[in-house]
């Protein structure tokens, strides 16, 4: 049994890339997975492939940081956490960077000077900054935004 077992887990922009692969793994890691996406039929697929691989995934239409906010305060007394995730520049095809990249004739060679890490992120590390929010290790911290970044705000 995962860490994750039984918890429920919300994620943002399952359609594809980044919230795809977030979705799937901790389907995978048997969390109750609860998606959301402006684009409703890339959402339904993601939870339909999640099933399908023995996952439990809900899918709904979903904002991210007032609700963060303010379902935090709703639920704090319930020994519930609630927290967000910004990522910038994770590296799997044909997610939002990709499609930034392609449509304005940049190449990615272009934007890794960008952050001072040199690189962009990796699918992994964007799994595992989701996992540590969603682990005890994390059980104080709530109603906040965890930046994954690359350092890029930081300069």
């Amino acid at each position: 049994m995962t860490a994750l077992a039984d918890k429920v887990v919300l994620v943002t922009g399952v359609a594809r890339g980044c919230g795809k692969v977030l979705a799937q793994a901790f389907a995978a890691d048997r969390a109750k997975v609860v998606g959301c996406d402006t684009d409703v039929d890339g959402g339904r697929a993601t939870a339909a492939a999640a099933r399908a691989a023995g996952g439990e995934m809900t899918f709904i239409e979903a904002g991210v940081n007032a609700l963060t906010k303010a379902a935090a305060v709703e639920v704090a007394k319930d020994n519930i956490s609630v927290n967000a995730l910004a990522f910038a520049a994770i590296d799997i095809p044909g997610d939002m960077i990709w499609r930034f990249l392609d449509s304005q004739g940049i190449a990615p060679e272009q934007l890794i000077p960008m952050f001072p890490v040199g690189r962009m992120g990796r699918p992994g590390e964007l799994v595992a900054a989701v996992r540590y929010l969603c682990s005890d290790d994390a059980r104080y911290m709530t109603g906040t935004m965890l930046v994954l970044d690359g350092g890029y705000t930081a300069q």
